[in-house]
């Protein structure tokens, strides 16, 4: 997908949440434990303040203290601040050079504003799927963003076994039935086989998030993929 693209999704992803939000505020969200959808759409709401002052700090320079947003308490008012908080965070990603270099915590020194844009529409996909689990609706995670996650994560592996201090030790091969291609994230056991997952990459996706049971087979491996992936959550 293109960085547009990215920013489309992230845009109308978002919108779905704050308008589930308006209706079933108080419905509890199963896969985001403790959480009403309305702490759901404040957090939606909130991640600009994370992303704005990264992409707005000096080329591969690291930003500053990123403050906490002041979320209102009010329902109408705060969902009326998370589409304010969106439109913002929008309007700064089309004004900035997705090739430009940006602090990204990789630790790598090659990152881009594009991981900010890409990483914005996987998040909110993500929690779009939360937010409709939790009032019984089906929400599919385009098969083409879906990609873009296994591209992510397969970047990003070094970085969050660092941040994590841990190494899975299970292999996994992410074979999507609706690709043409694969993704392998190698564990730290070469002697271990490999955990093949199939299926459409939607459901793999959300089964690396945690979101779908692994099958029984599969379970211990993807469970320590599962828990790396975790902390790469904002």
């Amino acid at each position: 997908m293109t960085p547009e693209a990215w920013i489309v999704a992230y845009q109308s992803q978002a919108g779905l949440i704050f308008a589930l939000t308006a209706t079933y505020g108080d419905e509890l969200v199963p896969s985001c434990p403790g959480w009403t959808l309305a702490d759901l759409a404040a957090h939606v709401g909130g991640a600009p303040a994370l992303w704005g002052p990264v992409l707005e700090a000096a080329p591969g320079q690291q930003p500053g203290d990123v403050m906490q947003p002041d979320v209102p308490e009010d329902r109408d008012e705060m969902l009326a601040w998370c589409t304010i908080e969106l439109q913002s965070m929008v309007e700064l990603f089309r004004t900035a050079d997705p090739a430009e270099p940006a602090w990204t915590g990789a630790g790598t020194g090659e990152g881009r504003a594009s991981f900010w844009m890409r990483r914005a529409a996987l998040e909110t996909a993500v929690h779009l799927w939360d937010a409709a689990n939790a009032v019984g609706q089906e929400h599919e995670i385009p098969a083409e963003l879906a990609a873009d996650g296994f591209d992510e994560l397969a970047e990003l592996f070094p970085t969050l076994s660092a941040w994590s201090g841990k190494e899975p030790q299970h292999t996994l091969q992410v074979a999507p039935n609706d690709f043409v291609r694969t993704w392998t994230y190698r564990g730290a056991m070469a002697s271990h086989p490999v955990t093949t997952l199939s299926g459409p990459s939607a459901e793999i996706y959300l089964e690396l998030w945690g979101r779908r049971p692994s099958p029984p087979a599969a379970a211990r491996a993807v469970g320590d993929w599962v828990e790396l992936i975790g902390t790469l959550a904002a």
